[in-house]
């Protein structure tokens, strides 16, 4: 946000409460959402049992490594918790002192005597591989749909620069819309070689979690009910003193147009023909072709960016794939929000 608002970079990629927080605090120039990438929270609570018929009350009197406070994994966790009536202050122990990339290490240790931790991927596969814990429950699913990451750029920007804008949600389209019609292993087969540390079925299985909670929209329309969803969550953590108008901070203009284009170029067979025969996309402007090997590039690109910077815009564009599996810089999509 930081960025965003110096103009140091003219795009950025952040959790979406950012833009709410600096409205609130009076930016004259504000932050506009204008393509929503993630709409359930990516992480998951792993129990030391495996728990097969888990329900949050069974949380009651239990030790949980959490988030820190005022983070957006923390808030949706305790917005479980209260959609539950488990008062997270007294039914049960958090501990949010712990580093976030220290937590599975610090579940995993002999000696630890935490009953849960709430992980990322690959977290929390990796302590199911390990045989030190079991997935239990998805915080995505019980949340609901909450917008988790979107794309946005001050009120300024998208408006001097509406042609820029729309080309870049358009290219995100045609990522989500690969995601959309590829299967969990067809995904995890393209982005495999950008996570060398990594191991292919792990990465199918992180995929598949997430696939199947339905976590990738399938266009970009930022909705105003998710909206209203994200600000019950930061009301309820004490985080939001006044709520912020839908229609200040979010446009669906981009994302409706490129889901149209998306639906139109659909109907006529031309979006998933044989990579070997298919030319060269109507995106020439980024200066690369819509295939695989590209999805697996650019995915490893955007994990290795907190934003889009200056100029980058006129030579590529990315596939988006949202994932917290392990990148060069850790901090960069920040998930500890």
């Amino acid at each position: 946000m930081t960025a965003v608002l110096s103009g140091t970079a003219d795009i950025g990629f952040m959790g979406s409460e950012a833009s709410i927080y600096t409205y609130n605090e009076g930016a004259n120039d504000y932050v506009v959402n204008f393509a929503q990438l993630t709409q359930r929270a990516g992480n998951f609570l792993v129990a030391r049992e495996d728990i097969k018929d888990f329900k949050w009350e069974d949380l009651k009197g239990k030790k949980v490594i959490g988030g820190r406070k005022g983070g957006m994994p923390e808030m949706v966790f305790e917005y479980i918790l209260n959609q539950n009536h488990i008062d997270p202050a007294t039914d049960l122990t958090i501990d949010q002192n712990i580093d976030f990339g220290s937590t599975a290490a610090a579940f995993a240790e002999d000696k630890s005597d935490y009953d849960f931790t709430v992980e990322f991927e690959p977290g929390a596969t990796n302590l199911e591989k390990q045989g030190k814990g079991y997935v239990v429950a998805s915080l995505g699913t019980d949340s609901g749909y909450v917008p988790y990451t979107a794309f946005s750029a001050k009120k300024s920007y998208i408006n001097k620069h509406p042609e820029v804008v729309q080309g870049f949600t358009n290219a995100l389209q045609k990522g989500m819309d690969y995601v959309a019609s590829h299967t969990p292993e067809d995904i995890a087969q393209a982005i495999a070689p950008q996570f060398k540390e990594t191991t292919l079925e792990t990465i199918t299985t992180i995929i598949s979690r997430y696939y199947e909670q339905d976590t990738w929209k399938k266009d970009l329309i930022f909705r105003q009910e998710s909206f209203d969803l994200l600000q019950d969550i930061l009301e309820e953590a004490g985080e939001l003193k006044e709520r912020a108008p839908y229609k200040d901070l979010v446009t669906t203009t981009y994302a409706e147009k490129a889901a149209k284009t998306s639906n139109d170029t659909q109907k006529t067979n031309l979006l998933y023909t044989p990579i070997s025969t298919k030319p060269a996309t109507s995106l020439a402007y980024y200066g690369i072709k819509n295939n695989a090997a590209n999805f697996s590039s650019f995915c490893s690109i955007i994990f290795k960016l907190s934003y889009i910077r200056k100029n980058l815009l006129s030579a590529v564009f990315f596939f988006f794939l949202y994932s917290p599996i392990p990148a060069p810089h850790p901090g960069a999509l920040s998930h500890n929000r």
